[in-house]
């Protein structure tokens, strides 16, 4: 139960937490975990995505994309401090190293992704983060921190 969930948490020192349901869950069930936190001070820190929306089977891809936008909407719903994913992979799997993730198309790509999930879910209460994959060379990383003004 959520209540058995945060009580855990607290026994063991945990302050911060991945949101243990999905978007899938049913409001009453996400609205129970959001409490059982507040009621502890349990932080709500990522809701996490791990896909890509640039899958090779397109029902596959437009499956993540709507994953992408209801993750995204849950973690400002619930107020987690940020809703995270990996710059959207080409391989099979997606998580592998993969020669088409290197490109400017995939970095192009990437950027509007984000953009339009952005501008349609108008988060206000997360954000929405990147974490770079092991095989992400530096420069990569840099170029999309760059890109969103987080580095200079």
């Amino acid at each position: 139960s959520p209540g058995e969930w945060a009580d855990i948490l607290v026994k063991e020192g945990y302050r911060a937490t991945v949101f243990p349901v999905n978007y899938l869950a049913k409001d009453s069930v996400i609205d129970a975990y959001m409490k059982a936190a507040k009621d502890r001070d349990i932080l709500l820190a990522e809701i996490g995505i791990w896909d890509s929306p640039f899958q090779k089977d397109p029902v596959k891809a437009e499956l993540v994309i709507k994953k992408s936008y209801r993750s995204l909407e849950l973690a400002d719903h619930v107020g987690a401090s940020c809703c995270v994913n990996v710059s959207g992979g080409t391989g099979d799997p997606w998580y592998f190293l993969d020669k088409g993730n290197f490109g400017d198309e995939i970095y192009q790509r990437n950027v509007e992704f984000i953009q339009t999930m952005l501008d349609k879910v108008k988060p206000k209460n997360t954000y929405f983060t990147l974490e770079p994959m092991q095989w992400m060379p530096i420069v990569v990383r840099r170029r999309i921190l760059m890109r969103f003004g987080c580095e200079k």
